[in-house]
């Protein structure tokens, strides 16, 4: 946005949602996990108590990813699911990657 006032552009009217979603990506990779987690620890909305859980001891994504896919494969044994596939390709969709292009001003 500081780039358009700089071009004397008018933000308001070269701003669109591909931008403003480039511009909340490029923020999010700026803030730790530990700094979100933080503000909901502060956050009053829930009570004085509440805030995000920290990771249970003993956690393992690969074994989590491996208990999903014990009971994807029981949803496909018992006819709920028709075309199964690996956990890790429904977690990382493929072309599903938020990429911010390299010459768009933020």
């Amino acid at each position: 946005m500081v780039d358009q006032v700089e071009q004397d552009r008018n933000p308001l009217k070269t701003m669109n949602v591909l931008r403003a979603v480039q511009w909340a990506i490029a923020a999010w990779h700026e803030i730790s996990p530990q700094t979100v987690m933080n503000c909901f620890t502060h956050l009053t909305i829930f009570g004085p108590r509440e805030g995000p859980q920290g990771t249970p001891s003993g956690y393992s994504e690969p074994q989590l990813e491996a208990e999903l896919e014990v009971y994807l494969q029981q949803l496909s044994q018992a006819g709920q699911i028709r075309q199964l596939i690996p956990i890790r390709d429904f977690i990382n969709i493929n072309g599903e990657d938020a990429l911010i292009e390299p010459d768009a001003s933020i």
